[in-house]
């Protein structure tokens, strides 16, 4: 199984156990935190592991040097070796990205220096960019060499060079940002000229005996950028130099780009780059081609290396959802892989210091906190009431800690809120893989009676005599306290996608949020006509733009979607939503149904029966505090972690 993902091969005389590599990804994390993060990857069974964006010169950087190891930082070079370490020990190839941002700079101390690129002009922010002349050119040649030599003798034996993404490189390669005159600007051979100047300098002072490789965008996807028969040209000029070539797409600084190409969810398909190393493979390249981009199943990867679409398959989110993923498969285990959801909170998590979090993997980024958790001294009667994806997370790891667990579930079957993705919308599918994985663990774990169709009454409960108990009852969706809010026709979101063959035609959806709009898409996608109520002057999440940016796009496209903003429904009449748009007055809206998708409130009241019928409580999830899935798998988690 997996004949091809798990062939070795060898570069240089490194050999490479596996096809798989762990593809660099920010962290945010101090150096020491990055150190166990990247270890438990290469304990994983990933044939490579690579660190992110490392600055080749502390003094042009996007990140503060706080949260990324500087090439030329002492301390920093220390802390290099020991993840370096770290990586190796455990029978991996310990990699690193080196990157210039260019024109991308942002100075976080008094060491930095007004960025440069190609050309000199002024940034939407006010800021003067520097156009670079051959002497900053050679210093950012002697930069990355320099760079590349403390990364050999840190213990890397594969250095990753960023020339995609919208960075220095990509920039003087780009005919949409390189508009120089001189002989680095121009046709494809001048633009390509000072990136390969790079590439001859690392070869030149680091020397041949390590894997070299380059990551580009196979295209950028935007007006003016850089076409795949351009970057075919560029890796057929570096070949000299390279061993390796990494596929991926788009520009960091265009939002529209990252969501379809390298930061996507489920609003892309699964090897969403794959026709793009593709392309590369059959321009007949000698470097080994790599592509990353949704790829989030064995199954997936072994497909494009026998199809010849790539030599290697390179993941970030799939490997930090399951460090173990190489493992699992490996072993014919792949139902055990714990699925990425492509719901970007790696990408997007608030507080810890902004540093990475995983919506499916709870021990992302806080690898050290698990080891030192103590551990369980005697096994614990534990209880827990509801089975959505804080329940169910909290009766597998207290189960997989020796406790003895019911679970009471008052449905027919286990999931929650999960159990929206199993209705007919494809946004759904990974939250359907998630879910059906989460069932599977709890029934294969022996330690865990699941009582289905069982409500966990406090008599069901003091029966048990527990010693301890975890309620995740979830929580009960918001109705405005208007009037006429209780017809028959008043729905909430999760009704929505349960009963939409019982919905007519007509839909008012009250609540223009992440949830409010995906309900309103699957309506419209079913042929229902929608109209969306916002009160706010804009639909969607801005802070989490890499769902809203596709999704509101998607609704934009769909003729069966209306959407109105600055209003609000002010009454429920015969049925139909009242409607007050600005300073207006209400007017009604034919509807054959009214979705309310304004939020959820935690059943508070549930949740205090429970508290003294065992020694040790804990709430988790909605019924805590209503949060996304991330946050209902930690609360279960760490419940489950503190039981001792």
């Amino acid at each position: 199984m997996y004949e091809k993902l798990f062939t070795p091969i060898t570069i240089r005389g490194i050999t490479l156990r596996n096809r798989i590599v762990s593809a660099p990804n920010q962290t945010r994390f101090k150096c020491g935190i990055e150190s166990l993060y990247m270890e438990r990857k290469a304990c994983g069974g990933a044939a490579v592991v690579t660190i992110g964006e490392s600055p080749v010169n502390e003094c042009y950087a996007r990140q503060s040097p706080e949260y990324t190891f500087n090439m030329n930082v002492a301390t920093d070079v220390r802390f290099m070796g020991e993840t370096a370490s770290a990586i190796a020990r455990h029978g991996a190839i310990a990699a690193i990205q080196l990157y210039h941002p260019g024109n991308h700079a942002i100075g976080h101390s008094g060491k930095s220096k007004p960025p440069t690129g190609p050309v000199g002009y002024t940034r939407e922010d006010g800021t003067e960019v520097i156009a670079m002349d051959e002497d900053a050119m050679q210093q950012t040649i002697e930069d990355f060499s320099n760079a590349a030599v403390v990364a050999k003798r840190a213990g890397f034996e594969m250095i990753q060079v960023q020339s995609g993404h919208g960075w220095l490189l990509n920039q003087f390669l780009s005919p949409r940002t390189n508009k120089r005159t001189d002989r680095y600007g121009g046709g494809t051979e001048n633009r390509m000229r000072f990136p390969l100047e790079v590439l001859r300098g690392i070869r030149q002072r680091a020397g041949w005996d390590f894997i070299l490789e380059i990551r580009v965008s196979g295209e950028e996807l935007l007006p003016g950028g850089m076409s795949i028969e351009e970057v075919s040209e560029y890796v057929s000029a570096a070949e000299d130099y390279i061993d390796v070539v990494n596929i991926s797409a788009g520009v960091h600084e265009a939002k529209d780009t990252v969501c379809r190409q390298f930061a996507h969810s489920g609003f892309t398909p699964h090897g969403v780059n794959r026709y793009l190393s593709e392309r590369i493979k059959k321009s007949g390249t000698r470097a080994l081609v790599s592509v990353v981009g949704g790829i989030s199943t064995p199954a997936l990867a072994e497909e494009i290396l026998v199809a010849g679409q790539a030599d290697l398959i390179a993941m970030a989110r799939a490997l930090i959802a399951d460090p173990d993923f190489p493992n699992k498969a490996c072993r014919g285990k792949a139902d055990e892989i714990v699925p990425c959801l492509r719901c970007n909170n790696c990408l997007l998590s608030k507080g810890e210091s902004q540093t990475l979090r995983c919506a499916v993997n709870p021990k992302a980024g806080v690898e050290l906190h698990v080891q030192l958790s103590p551990s369980v001294r005697n096994s614990k009667n534990v209880v827990i009431v509801g089975g959505g994806p804080a329940g169910m997370e909290a009766a597998i790891t207290a189960g997989e800690r020796g406790h003895k667990v019911t679970l009471f579930e008052a449905s027919e079957g286990l999931g929650g809120v999960l159990k929206i993705s199993d209705c007919a919308d494809p946004l759904k599918e990974d939250m359907r893989t998630f879910k059906n994985y989460l069932i599977r663990k709890v029934f294969r774990n022996s330690r865990v009676d699941v009582r289905l169709r069982t409500a966990g009454t406090t008599d069901n409960i003091a029966k048990l005599n527990p010693d301890a108990i975890v309620v995740a009852v979830g929580g009960t969706p918001i109705k405005p306290n208007i009037q006429g809010i209780d017809g028959d026709n008043i729905l909430n979101g999760m009704e929505a996608y349960e009963k939409i063959g019982e919905i007519g035609d007509s839909v008012v959806v009250v609540g223009g949020g992440l949830v409010g709009c995906e309900v309103a898409l699957n309506l419209a996608e079913h042929g229902k006509k929608v109209t969306i109520v916002e009160m706010r002057d804009k639909l969607g999440d801005p802070v989490d733009w890499r769902h809203s940016l596709p999704l509101l796009a998607r609704l934009d496209e769909n003729e069966n979607i209306e959407i109105l903003t600055k209003a609000q429904c002010v009454a429920v009449a015969n049925g139909n939503p009242m409607i007050a748009i600005g300073n207006g007055d209400p007017r009604a809206i034919p509807a054959d149904a009214i979705i309310m998708a304004v939020g959820i409130r935690p059943l508070s009241d549930t949740v205090r029966a429970f508290r003294k019928l065992a020694p040790w409580f804990r709430a988790v999830g909605d019924c805590n505090r209503p949060g996304r899935i991330m946050q209902a798998v930690r609360d279960g988690f760490w419940a489950g972690m503190d039981i001792l």
